[in-house]
């Protein structure tokens, strides 16, 4: 089912692109992103990738930055979904 995206999923479409991960972890993550939206499971799923020490991630200048701006994304989503479900219940 696709949704309209949020800012902080946009913005994180556009940090998941230039990660240096392989094209096909990409494709699936923004894939996920566009039909079901962003989730803790996702979120807990990229965070994982970011943080291990795979071959895979190569530039550790950039693998901080990348890590920085997702970490301020997440929070920043977190903190959207606790705002409307607050206002849901009020």
């Amino acid at each position: 089912m696709s949704q309209q995206s949020t800012h902080e999923e946009k913005q994180l479409v556009k940090l998941i692109e230039d990660m240096p991960i392989p094209d096909e972890t990409k494709g699936n993550w923004i894939e996920r992103i566009e039909t079901d939206g962003l989730n803790e499971e996702l979120v807990d799923e990229i965070h994982a990738v970011l943080t291990s020490d795979s071959a895979q991630v190569k530039e550790s200048t950039h693998l901080i930055q990348t890590n920085a701006n997702f970490t301020r994304i997440v929070r920043q989503w977190r903190l959207t979904q606790q705002t409307q479900s607050y206002k849901k219940r009020s």
